[in-house]
């Protein structure tokens, strides 16, 4: 099963300063993509597959600064952050690997 996620809406939050600032949300489907899902990056989209198989696809999450937080209709979430921490990158051409020198 693949979800697309429907259009970003915009949330109030509070920071500390006790100021409003205007931030994106993403709803998810359910709690199993946001706690037990693997991120993965396609192009400027977000692609969250849960434990099922199942997929949801934030279209361009990476498009957007800052990217939306990931939220449950609980208010349950993660920040763009904490999304960046959880997402697997493939490796690119400028990795270098420690070990024996070549020669």
């Amino acid at each position: 099963m693949h979800i697309q996620s429907p259009n970003t809406t915009i949330n109030p939050a509070h920071n500390g300063t006790h100021t409003s600032e205007v931030r994106a949300t993403s709803l998810v489907p359910d709690a199993s993509y946001l706690l037990a899902g693997e991120y993965s990056q396609s192009g400027f989209d977000l692609i969250i597959t849960n434990p099922a198989g199942e997929q949801f696809v934030v279209a361009d999450y990476f498009a957007q600064d800052p990217p939306p937080n990931l939220m449950l209709a609980s208010g349950v979430g993660l920040s763009p952050e904490m999304v960046r921490a959880l997402l697997h990158l493939p490796f690119t051409d400028d990795l270098l690997f420690a070990g024996p020198a070549a020669g």
